[in-house]
């Protein structure tokens, strides 16, 4: 948030920008290309550990509960598919956009609005790490990649308005 200025000259009532109107600067976006990658690496980590395997598998990541969905060994619940794995679904989606809005010129606001699409989405995802029931077995715990999964759109969210992060870049051209 940066602080434009007073409304009237003497008056006590200032005015703040907050959406950032930069464009993102050197550092800024490596760590959001960083991050994206890191999130799009999670598609191979495991997301859920089960206590008991299920078609003898017990760490299943993003890749095999999707490709197992598409052979048919792997029936969604109720018929349709859970609310959470459509959010995590969409998280994925949303990463190639992301990295496309990192390097596009001018002002973040691509990249803005997918962070707050992603944190929404993330938030979606109910109960978090903390309490997963995905596919409704008791005995099942987060893996490393939801973990990972549920902070890069918050992250990337923060990146866009961490402007501090390019002061250090103007100040080393300077000298």
């Amino acid at each position: 948030m940066r602080q434009l200025g007073q409304i009237e000259p003497g008056s006590r009532v200032y005015t703040f920008d907050w959406w950032p109107k930069k464009p993102l600067g050197q550092l800024r976006r490596r760590l959001c290309a960083f991050l994206i990658l890191l999130g799009a690496c999670t598609f191979f980590l495991p997301i859920i550990i089960l206590d008991s395997p299920v078609l003898e598998r017990t760490a299943w990541s993003p890749f095999n509960i999707v490709s197992k969905l598409f052979e048919g060994e792997l029936p969604a619940l109720g018929g349709g598919f859970d609310l959470d794995l459509i959010s995590i679904a969409l998280i994925y989606w949303l990463m190639p956009f992301a990295f496309m809005a990192v390097y596009r010129s001018g002002p973040p606001k691509a990249l803005l609005a997918i962070g707050w699409i992603g944190v929404a989405l993330a938030v979606t995802l109910r109960r978090g790490p903390w309490e997963v029931s995905t596919f409704g077995h008791s005995h099942m715990r987060a893996g490393l990649a939801w973990w990972v999964l549920v902070c890069v759109m918050p992250a990337l969210l923060a990146l866009c308005f961490a402007t501090s992060l390019d002061r250090e870049q103007a100040l080393k051209e300077n000298i």
